[in-house]
């Protein structure tokens, strides 16, 4: 087994914790070793912004990020977090892998954290590596229901 889909099996792992109907699971790589993992939760507060829900990627981060700022600097942190890779899958159904590429906000604030890399899944199980400033820019399942319905009320 190659060392990303260990990654991302243990993200699969992590996703099957949430609660929610879309379910995402994230893991924090620093060369081999596992640093941080998490899932999506139920609405949070996170860097003094209210969200509906937060996002595997950003509840890892935020768990690293946390840690982190406790015991260094913010630009020796950023330059440790370039280094690291985000790992993250969205299980549906039968615990099958689907499309988990991170949204907007989400590339935004690791981003601006100091993250560089991020490994997803595709609806057809392919992992990807990529540079989080390649990313195509979307908005997730959540977020274009949100807006629809502010929209349909409004």
């Amino acid at each position: 087994m190659s060392r990303a889909y260990k990654y991302i099996s243990l993200a699969q792992e992590e996703a099957t914790k949430s609660k929610l109907n879309y379910r995402v699971g994230a893991v924090i790589t620093k060369g081999s070793k596992v640093l941080y993992s998490g899932f999506n939760n139920d609405r949070t507060k996170n860097q003094n912004k209210f969200a509906f829900c937060e996002h595997a990627e950003l509840n890892a981060a935020r768990q690293l990020n946390n840690r982190l700022l406790r015991k260094r600097d913010k630009q020796k942190n950023k330059r440790d977090l370039k280094k690291c890779i985000i790992w993250v899958t969205r299980v549906r159904g039968n615990d099958e892998l689907s499309d988990s590429a991170p949204c907007s906000n989400c590339i935004k604030n690791l981003l601006e954290m100091g993250f560089c890399r991020v490994g997803y899944t595709d609806n057809s199980g392919c992992i990807y590596i990529k540079k989080l400033d390649t990313l195509p820019h979307f908005l997730s399942d959540a977020q274009i229901n949100f807006k629809n319905n502010i929209e349909k009320y409004s």
